[in-house]
């Protein structure tokens, strides 16, 4: 019984990951970016450490070229701007 109960767990987690997954399909760019950055890193430091000759720059002091970071929507930021100008004019 406790073995069914696992798998039926383990089933809807999955299931949860891919519908996530579905709905932010950023995400998938963006870890393929993301170890992209974290390859041309370590290739750099290796290089860097047993002084061999390259030709590439490592990225990650760059922005994303998937996400556009001007058209984020945060509204708890907002909320919380709200709320403390509201503060602010209590006496």
């Amino acid at each position: 019984m406790m073995k069914k109960t696992n798998i039926i767990i383990s089933v809807i987690i999955s299931l949860a990951f891919l519908a996530f997954g579905a709905v932010f399909w950023q995400s998938y760019l963006r870890f393929v970016e993301t170890c992209r950055d974290f390859g041309l890193s370590v290739a750099y430091y290796f290089c860097e450490l047993f002084s061999i000759d390259y030709s590439f720059t490592p990225t990650v002091t760059q922005y994303s070229a998937v996400m556009q970071w001007d058209s984020l929507f945060l509204p708890l930021g907002s909320f919380h701007r709200v709320l403390f100008q509201r503060r602010l004019r209590r006496p």
